[in-house]
């Protein structure tokens, strides 16, 4: 953090999204590795609290436990988002009315959750795993998975419902790059002024206007297409993670190379600190932490 020059950064751990990530787990043996991940990122911030914040982990495998361990995260440990995952899990989907006791409960915390897919998965609903076992694999199943899982959860917050219900809920989609955001609430709004009458479920809004009033998404260090959309849509939408320390994370250089994106500062600015903090309710600090920019990352 002190090289790259971050000031905070919100840990969003890889492998307690990836033991989730199985269908098949016991409703309660997946909450008891959700609230051990929890309590071990609890202890591991409290080397420097100010600058080390947590994303929590939730099993969606039993909706009230996962009430149960977001109340205790934030309330006693102190964490400063939700992590969602946007795949369905044993083919419940994020709209559905199972979940809505979650949603009630992260409006009452007044606390974000943060959509975000892993690189393995070995749920059976996975964008990636119809190529497992085939020629070159990994890099498309990569390439697919990420955007194509946090569009699906995109249009369940917006298109199915969600937002509508709860207007104070904060969402952010993160680390499936940002570039298709503009197309994709377009293709929203269109499908849903052709389709949407006489659905389940009114919304009184266009989907991009649910995204527009509560959501975030996480732009690449180095991702020049999102510039476009930065400029077409504005910056307060916007975040950015440095997605260390993973092997195709841009460490020691991921801030160098976002500053490099063609930006003007008001729109760095927003990205690198004032969405954020006002994504995760961050104080700004009294004075910069590190220097040479002031940041907040979510970093894995």
């Amino acid at each position: 953090m002190d090289i790259e020059g971050i000031d905070v950064a919100v840990v969003y751990g890889t492998r307690g999204r990836q033991i989730l990530c199985h269908d098949d787990l016991a409703p309660d043996y997946a909450a008891a590795l959700a609230r051990a991940y929890n309590s071990w990122a609890h202890d591991y911030c409290s080397q420097d609290r100010q600058r080390l914040k947590f994303a929590a982990q939730i099993a969606m495998h039993d909706i009230p436990s996962a009430v149960t361990e977001a109340h205790r995260c934030v309330t006693e440990l102190g964490a400063v988002a939700i992590i969602g995952t946007p795949n369905p899990v044993n083919g419940q989907h994020l709209h559905d009315e199972a979940c809505e006791p979650l949603w009630d409960e992260l409006e009452r915390l007044d606390i974000p959750i943060g959509f975000h897919p892993t690189g393995t998965t070995a749920l059976r609903d996975d964008a990636g795993q119809r190529y497992v076992g085939h020629a070159n694999f990994h890099p498309i199943a990569h390439a697919i998975r990420n955007p194509v899982e946090l569009m699906g959860a995109m249009a369940s917050v917006t298109s199915g419902g969600v937002l509508e219900r709860h207007p104070k809920l904060r969402c952010a989609f993160l680390e499936g790059t940002a570039g298709w955001l503009y197309w994709w609430l377009w293709r929203l709004d269109d499908q849903w002024e052709k389709f949407g009458r006489g659905c389940e479920r009114h919304i009184a809004m266009l989907p991009s206007e649910y995204f527009k009033r509560q959501c975030y998404i996480a732009l690449d260090v180095d991702e020049e297409p999102a510039v476009d959309v930065v400029k077409k849509i504005g910056a307060e939408y916007f975040v950015v993670s440095t997605d260390y320390p993973h092997s195709d994370g841009a460490f020691p250089e991921a801030m160098q190379q976002f500053l490099n994106l063609p930006l003007n500062d008001e729109e760095r600015r927003k990205i690198l600190w004032d969405n954020c903090a006002r994504l995760y309710a961050i104080e700004t600090p009294a004075m910069p932490l590190t220097q040479p920019q002031k940041t907040v990352s979510a970093a894995e």
